[in-house]
């Protein structure tokens, strides 16, 4: 794999982020509400006419883009057990478009590297971490611009430690739900010393020309699918 190709595939990664917690008007009268009319819509999707079908769709997807969370929880239920084979392909195209928006705004915090799996066991002062390793830091980033390296070992950022509980998923949601500018304290073990950072995140570049970037764009959705991250 060439250089320019893991750069993109890292900056992917980088931006991934899970879903932020409900708004506070998605409480139990509001998303029964919002979950009755994605019913409706469902089912529209599955109409008589061509225009009966595309108006739903059209519709799911705006209730999708006021009620996040919600319409992908509801994406995937249907997903995994409709049996309508355009329904589901509707749903699909909503869905994949709802996590690009949730994935890949730009207003959100960029640290600038690609993280993998949790997992990694570190003892540092008596207490035992999963550790979050950096696979790769993007040049001209606030990684870079801060010195984060290829094989640090991040084991908390500002009072969240890094243990099955705060995996990576976890800990990156935890940074793109934060804006470009706020200081974020990483904890970091490199060659098993331990290192504080406190890094101002950057904002993710715009890349929706890139191709590279959308066909891992399309392998993600997949891995969403397959994990259930809503």
């Amino acid at each position: 794999m060439s250089n320019s190709s893991r750069s993109v595939i890292a900056l992917f990664v980088a931006c991934i982020c899970l879903v932020p917690a409900l708004r506070a008007d998605d409480t139990s009268s509001v998303a029964e509400k919002v979950l009755e009319e994605a019913d409706r819509l469902i089912e529209g999707m599955g109409g008589k006419t061509f225009k009966e079908r595309e108006a739903a769709q059209e519709s799911f997807l705006e209730l999708g883009q006021s009620h996040g969370m919600l319409v992908r929880a509801k994406c995937r239920e249907v997903l995994t057990t409709s049996d309508d084979p355009e329904v589901r392909e509707r749903v699909r195209e909503v869905a994949k478009k709802l996590v690009s928006i949730q994935l890949f705004g730009t207003n959100r915090g960029f640290l600038g590297v690609s993280l993998g799996m949790s997992g990694t066991p570190v003892k540092v002062e008596g207490v035992s971490f999963r550790a979050v390793p950096v696979l790769q830091v993007i040049p001209d980033t606030a990684a870079a611009a801060n010195d984060i390296r290829d094989g640090d070992l991040i084991i908390g950022a500002d009072d969240k430690v890094c243990n099955a509980a705060f995996n990576t998923q976890k800990l990156i949601a935890y940074i793109s739900n934060r804006k470009p500018g706020y200081a974020m304290k990483f904890t970091i073990v490199r060659n098993g010393e331990k290192l504080l950072k406190e890094i101002k995140l950057g904002r993710r570049p715009n890349t929706s020309a890139n191709k590279p970037l959308e066909q891992e764009q399309r392998k993600f959705f997949e891995n969403w699918l397959r994990q259930g991250q809503l």
